[in-house]
């Protein structure tokens, strides 16, 4: 059982609830699905579910609570496809004005390697966020992100986001993933992606919590007034340093033990 707001059984691909909870849906994510933003696509003639999406969940006495900010949960099980660790889609989120909507994710169960990078078309900064449980990553207007798990433990995530908006996964499809591609290796590898016509180097982070680590159900719950940036970005005010600690790469490998 994980340690929640609620009670959380991770069985070995998927999460279980008891019936004090409420998902709203419940989305598969195929390998058919990801074979387009793979590094390699080769050999992949068959099938099977990569990870899950859990929308809208919550305990069913909160549920007239939830209204603007929607609390979801992700399962992805440690694996990898053609030497790539396994990862979500990726998407950037609709513009409000001249800024994208923002996102907080937690990590309740095992580690996560976070891609951010801005503008796609022109890219001038790619993050390697670097996160394990229970630490607390805020996505910033303006980039899209891909999350990896780089671990052989099952990789849970919470995550608050608008609840009226639509991810859009279009711009990672027509470049086949995210700018750079995360191996396995002693320690792991990335490599730039070659769809992209610039590749900034990366730079290395690990998440500086503003609220400390508090599970993000109660947050959204407690301490609204501490989100309203999410669904008005134009009232995002952290800057990059209260949110991410850059660090040397050698200093995070030894931090998470990757």
């Amino acid at each position: 059982m994980l340690n929640y707001s609620f009670p959380i059984k991770l069985e070995s691909t998927y999460l279980k609830f008891d019936d004090s909870v409420s998902v709203s849906a419940e989305n598969n994510r195929q390998l058919s699905d990801l074979k387009e933003v793979l590094s390699n696509q080769k050999g992949i003639d068959f099938d099977c579910t990569i990870y899950k999406m859990y929308r809208g969940v919550c305990k069913l006495e909160d549920k007239e609570k939830i209204t603007e900010i929607r609390h979801d949960l992700t399962s992805i099980p440690a694996g990898v496809i053609n030497g790539e660790f396994v990862k979500t889609y990726g998407h950037y989120h609709p513009k409000i004005g001249n800024l994208t909507y923002p996102e907080i994710y937690q990590i309740i169960n095992g580690k996560a390697i976070f891609i951010l990078q801005d503008d796609i078309d022109n890219l001038k900064n790619v993050f390697f966020i670097f996160a394990q449980a229970p630490e607390i990553v805020i996505i910033p207007p303006n980039f899209g992100h891909v999350t990896i798990n780089p671990s052989h433990d099952h990789l849970v995530l919470s995550n608050l986001i608008f609840n009226h908006l639509e991810p859009l996964y279009e711009p990672y499809q027509e470049k086949s993933g995210a700018s750079y591609y995360i191996t396995e290796g002693t320690p792991f590898a990335w490599s730039a992606n070659k769809n992209y016509s610039n590749v900034p180097e990366p730079r290395f982070f690990q998440p500086n919590n503003p609220w400390g680590n508090q599970y993000l159900y109660d947050l959204s719950l407690n301490k609204p007034e501490n989100l309203h940036f999410l669904s008005e970005p134009q009232n995002f005010n952290f800057a990059l340093e209260e949110i991410f600690i850059e660090k040397p790469i050698t200093e995070i490998n030894n931090n998470l033990n990757l």
